[in-house]
């Protein structure tokens, strides 16, 4: 796989996931290691205003349970800074969804950089600060923080971070890569102990 083929497969799982529906929950109801990780990368991502795993965001939260073609996600939905935020975490990754209040300019690269600097804080905006062109799809451009970096090679977090622009709405994407393990782990899809499963599909069939 290419580095960029890496992050389309993974755009195309959470948009299967999409399709298939989430179930609305408390982060309080989460396994305190998923709880501990949305802490941690929402941190480590956005600015607190753009945060919303913290009280005062007001989010709403939804799980999806992993399939045979998607990933166990947690998905946090709130307005912040003007815009309209959907962050999705999983396992291995965090999909950070931009919907403008105003109709996205023509200039993707300038769209992307203006949002960048309103929402993530700038550890987060990729080794330079800024965004290359990575490849464009029919959907819409890619950009990235370092195009020719490997996202199942990183040495950090922080070596590559993708952007773009898809269908219309602006995404960040950040590769949550342990540096000690070639790739991510197997099973990786799977973030939710069973207990937390069964709760949840109980929940849902009632």
């Amino acid at each position: 796989m290419t580095p960029n083929s890496i992050l389309l497969s993974w755009l195309a799982s959470v948009e299967r996931s999409d399709a298939a529906g989430y179930l609305p929950t408390d982060l309080a109801l989460l396994p305190a290691d998923v709880q501990a990780a949305l802490t941690h990368w929402g941190r480590q991502i956005l600015v607190p205003a753009a945060n919303p795993y913290l009280l005062a965001a007001g989010a709403q939260h939804a799980v999806h349970l992993s399939t045979k073609t998607t990933n166990d996600l947690v998905r946090s939905v709130h307005e912040a800074l003007g815009v309209s935020l959907t962050v999705i975490q999983s396992l291995t990754f965090v999909l950070v969804r931009v919907t403008p209040a105003t109709p996205a300019p023509d200039d993707a690269a300038a769209l992307v950089h203006t949002l960048a600097a309103l929402l993530l804080v700038p550890e987060s905006r990729g080794p330079q600060g800024s965004f290359e062109p990575a490849e464009t799809t029919d959907r819409g451009p890619i950009f990235s923080s370092c195009p020719g970096a490997d996202p199942m090679i990183l040495d950090d977090w922080r070596a590559r971070i993708d952007a773009g622009v898809r269908d219309g709405e602006p995404f960040f994407f950040f590769y949550k890569k342990d540096p000690r393990f070639l790739g991510y782990a197997s099973g990786a899809e799977h973030w939710f102990d069973e207990h937390f499963r069964e709760s949840v599909a109980t929940a849902g069939r009632s």
